[in-house]
């Protein structure tokens, strides 16, 4: 595969409502699609979208990194395995020391690129794939949201905590138990925004008969198993993921119940597929997770999904409920608490090119 050229277009789309996101209050979200065009007259699509308070690099050292790899990169020859493009595909971009979320555009837009010669599998076809849904823990709102979200047929519900009173999150959590019964699984999620005394107190004050999970739940690493020790809680690791990617052997946590993989957080296709088999073998569920990207990722995120042992594990792709609008021809959408991965999008789907600025490099 010959790479010959680099695009890069800048979006911006309104968030229904303003997000409240550590510590940030944001309105629209803007990130940029890189796109790889190759010698045959084929382009393929990336999206880069670091997200205030998530990312370390911002959007414009983003596009500041492209118009400096550019000329550096280009030409460019890689090779790919035809069946399963992205499995195995070489460390294209090993030697350049790119910001995550870079790294990963433009590793979408790699696989997308070699999937308009791509082979199809047997197996490979239209699947849909479970979404968790995304909810915050404010009494005055938890009922109205839950009973909708059952209703549309969602089966697991992520509830965000620690942004209040422990005595609030435990009040909502407990009405949202009430309103679930034992067939909504429930997954907790706290930032690592508890201490490990406020954790504890949470843990033991809740029924833990209906939680799947909680993702980080202290910001003390070093005590994470002393704490799944002292609550029986399953762990999910999140951001502790980007912390020791390369070396998952060396985890604060021996049996984490799940990892979630944030695509361009964890930066490397590479590296997301190795902390894939690495869960494979120690039995620890995976979740493809997104960060408020457009429907460009969430599409490439259900493929992800599509490519896990264990399909019943939603994915995080409810954030695309939170934007306005979308950059694609056809929205990406989750209905009935699916979303489809649709073998017919491939090699890429179709952009809203009015959506777009083109910038220069």
């Amino acid at each position: 595969m010959n790479v010959t050229n680099i695009r890069v277009f800048k979006y911006q789309i309104p968030f229904k409502s303003p997000l409240h996101f550590t510590g940030h209050t944001l309105t629209h979200r803007q990130g940029c699609v890189v796109a790889l065009e190759n010698d045959q007259g084929q382009t393929g699509y990336g999206e880069i979208a670091p997200l205030e308070g998530l990312h370390k690099e911002s959007l414009e050292s983003c596009i500041h990194q492209l118009r400096t790899l550019k000329p550096i990169l280009l030409p460019k020859t890689f090779d790919y395995d035809p069946i399963t493009p992205g499995d195995h595909m070489l460390n294209w971009l090993g030697g350049y020391n790119l910001y995550p979320s870079v790294q990963f555009g433009l590793d979408m837009a790699a696989v997308h690129l070699i999937r308009h010669n791509f082979k199809p599998r047997p197996d490979d076809k239209n699947r849909m794939i479970a979404v968790n849904a995304l909810v915050d823990a404010d009494l005055n709102s938890i009922e109205t949201k839950t009973s909708q979200l059952i209703e549309a047929g969602y089966k697991t519900i992520k509830m965000k905590v620690g942004r209040n009173s422990v005595e609030k999150d435990i009040a909502c959590l407990k009405r949202l138990q009430q309103l679930g019964g034992a067939s909504l699984s429930i997954r907790l999620d706290a930032n690592r925004k508890w201490s490990y005394e406020k954790a504890l107190a949470f843990s033991k004050s809740i029924d833990i008969e209906t939680i799947e999970y909680i993702e980080e739940p202290i910001h003390e690493l070093s005590k994470l198993l002393e704490f799944h020790k002292a609550t029986q809680m399953p762990i999910a690791l999140d951001e502790t993921l980007a912390q020791f990617k390369n070396r998952p052997n060396e985890l604060p946590l021996t049996w984490p119940k799940a990892f979630i993989l944030k695509p361009s957080v964890i930066g490397k296709l590479s590296d997301i597929f190795a902390l894939k088999d690495f869960a494979k073998h120690y039995g620890i569920h995976t979740v493809i997770s997104s960060a408020f990207e457009s429907g460009l990722s969430h599409s490439f995120y259900t493929w992800l999904a599509s490519l896990n042992n264990a399909p019943h594990n939603a994915s995080g792709l409810d954030t695309i409920n939170y934007l306005a609008d979308d950059i694609l021809q056809t929205p990406f959408t989750v209905k009935n608490g699916f979303a489809l991965y649709n073998t017919d999008d491939y090699p890429q789907p179709l952009l809203n090119h009015d959506k777009l600025t083109e910038l220069s490099l």
